[in-house]
């Protein structure tokens, strides 16, 4: 819709940089969809796309956008940037709140250069495209008896951004995403395209958090581990509940996260267990939407109920007041 009407509003996310769920564009469909500004004859017209986080917290006009298929049109284009002294920012599924992928003058989205390169059982270790997405790399190790070490909360992530910026998962085991990097190939502007491993030093644990500013990612080789299943529990605790069972929970679970709920003293505990292939929940309760969501929709009755007595007792503290005003 929006090329449509002449303008290329791109919403970053599930990936790619595309809207709507129909086939993904092509670089060349990306081309043909930036927004003209100018005279209308044309003279003096300057392109943009224009580019959203996940979140929408940030958005950018940029003038020149690329998404690659192939890791020789990212060394192209990384050369005429280069060339041209023109900065360019890669950019993944943009889930980071913050603006670091976004840039007015140029924007290289790494989407469409996605896939498994090579997957080594023997030393459980993946080679993959770094505009993969996690959720897809993770359906892909399955059959290998294989999966990542770490998880974040969502799966949206692409593998060059999820690596750039050494995503966390939550657990005393549970390194960041970086430590798990055995090997990279980098596109530079300075000298050309590397391929780092630890044989290379410093310059090898910097590329690896690079945010991107080192050059542009383009394949990734991660140390996996052997596939398992984990058991979830989750409840609501209050923030004292936390502060006095915290290290407990982390102690006797292999991950743990909250998800703290705005305005309130509560927050989802959420404790994840290894458990056994042949492991069988013992429990005689199908659990569904209405088993799932009971804690929430107690704990939102006992919000509604405290806000309506508090709304109570605002005319007569009102009251009390305006009669002290008056003695």
């Amino acid at each position: 819709a929006a090329a449509a009407a002449g303008a290329a509003s791109v919403a970053v996310g599930a990936g790619l940089a595309w809207l709507g769920s129909e086939a993904r564009p092509t670089a060349a469909d990306c081309e043909s969809s930036r927004e003209s500004r100018g005279s209308s004859s044309g003279d003096n017209a300057e392109e943009f796309t224009e580019l959203s986080n996940w979140s929408g917290t940030h958005t950018v006009r940029t003038r020149h956008f690329y998404q690659p298929e192939s890791v020789e049109e990212v060394e192209r284009i990384v050369r005429e940037c280069h060339a041209a002294g023109r900065k360019l920012r890669p950019l993944g599924s943009g889930l980071s709140p913050n603006g670091l992928g976004l840039s007015e003058e140029g924007v290289i989205s790494l989407g469409l250069l996605d896939g498994i390169v090579e997957v080594d059982r023997a030393r459980a270790q993946v080679t993959v495209r770094a505009g993969t997405l996690i959720a897809d790399l993770g359906r892909a190790l399955r059959p290998h008896g294989l999966t990542l070490q770490t998880y974040a909360s969502v799966r949206d992530q692409q593998v060059g951004g999820y690596t750039q910026v050494s995503a966390h998962g939550s657990g005393l085991e549970a390194t960041p995403v970086d430590a798990q990097v055995v090997r990279l190939k980098l596109v530079t502007p300075g000298r050309g395209t590397l391929v780092l491993t630890p044989a290379d030093g410093a310059a090898f644990e910097l590329a690896k958090v690079g945010l991107g500013a080192l050059g542009v990612v383009v394949e990734v080789t991660l140390q996996c581990v052997p596939a398992h299943r984990l058991l979830e529990r989750s409840f609501v605790a209050t923030h004292d509940e936390i502060r006095r069972l915290h290290r407990t929970w982390l102690t006797s679970s292999l991950h743990l996260k909250y998800l703290w709920l705005p305005y309130t003293p509560h927050a989802v505990v959420f404790l994840y267990e290894k458990v056994s292939p042949d492991f069988v929940l013992r429990s005689h309760i199908r659990l569904n939407d209405k088993h799932v969501l009971h804690p929430l929709r107690t704990l939102l009755r006992t919000l509604l109920r405290e806000r309506r007595e508090q709304r109570e007792q605002e005319p007569q503290q009102h009251g009390k007041g305006q009669q002290q005003q008056q003695q």
